[in-house]
């Protein structure tokens, strides 16, 4: 996949993202205990280590340890 297309498909999900929440109240409750804003804010953790380890395979690198580390 090319870079371009790839930058193309993280702002394509992000409108769709966007666009699904424009008239969801953040405090809406989607479990007990869990509500959109806490979605949100997990969904965009992942955003930053997903962009983080793609800035750090374009130079070269891997990423995996830290992204393991969140997973345990």
């Amino acid at each position: 996949m090319l870079r371009q297309d790839l930058i193309q498909q993280l702002n394509d999900a992000r409108i769709k993202l966007d666009t699904a929440l424009e008239n969801i109240d953040p405090q809406t409750e989607l479990n007990p205990g869990l509500m959109v804003k806490d979605m949100l804010a997990h969904i965009s953790a992942w955003d930053e280590v997903c962009v983080d380890s793609l800035r750090i395979h374009a130079g070269g690198e891997e990423h995996v340890e830290e992204i393991e580390s969140i997973l345990r």
